[in-house]
């Protein structure tokens, strides 16, 4: 009954994990608890974050158990970590993130650390975090933008640049693919992320001293939002 209040997607997803029906009915109550504990859509986004379905046929009970176990830890952590990250309190926010890192490793909570790291003025530390994550996800925009604000801050403009292009050529070369390949175009998010992004590679070639790049930059970036150019 408890497998059933699920979406369909949901309990698609949980036989893809599980991989056979016997050993997803002896996890109701698991999933149950985690259902009750948070929504699921949340349960779900984390579950295809950490792209782990590690059980075969086979799978024992107890390891699938104990998977769900670790996984349940994981959410409350990182749930605790974003309700003190709302409330500005970057350290205690910070403890649970590592704590759930030692659970399981993600680019989103990845990205999270590096933000406290950053908030905290902890530079190096967010760095690390932050160029962890475009090795994890290309197509972390957050992550690059990040990396190159603090860049910006250090006065380390080489770097900036050239992260700056590093995220536009990939962006470009995968634009370009989805859209001889699908048709696709950028959603409304994505083209305000791509304008905002275009900003801050206009900042990185002033900084450099590339005027003529820097006004083509900024001529790029108001493709995605045209009706700002009367403005700027």
């Amino acid at each position: 009954r408890n497998v059933l209040l699920l979406r369909s997607n949901e309990v698609i997803l949980l036989l893809l994990i599980f991989k056979n029906v016997k050993a997803l009915k002896s996890l109701i109550p698991v999933i149950s608890v985690i259902l009750l504990f948070e929504r699921s859509r949340v349960v779900i986004e984390l579950m295809l974050a950490i792209d782990v379905f590690p059980f075969k046929p086979s799978v024992s009970i107890p390891k699938s158990i104990n998977f769900c176990s670790k996984f349940l830890s994981c959410i409350f952590l990182v749930n605790q970590g974003i309700g003190y990250f709302k409330k500005q309190s970057f350290d205690e926010s910070l403890k649970y993130f590592l704590e759930a890192n030692k659970i399981f490793k993600f680019y989103q909570l990845h990205y999270n650390i590096g933000l406290c790291y950053m908030r905290m003025n902890k530079l190096e530390n967010a760095v690390y975090y932050f160029d962890t994550v475009t090795k994890e996800n290309k197509n972390n925009i957050f992550a690059y933008y990040n990396l190159i604000k603090i860049f910006l801050r250090q006065k380390n403009f080489n770097d900036a640049y050239l992260l700056y292009h590093e995220f536009i050529d990939v962006m470009k070369k995968e634009g370009n693919q989805a859209q001889k390949e699908k048709g696709e175009r950028l959603t409304a998010n994505q083209t305000n992320y791509m304008k905002i992004f275009y900003k801050i590679g206009a900042e990185c070639c002033f900084a450099k001293s590339l005027y003529q790049e820097c006004i083509h930059t900024i001529l790029e970036g108001l493709k995605f939002n045209p009706e700002d150019s009367g403005n700027k």
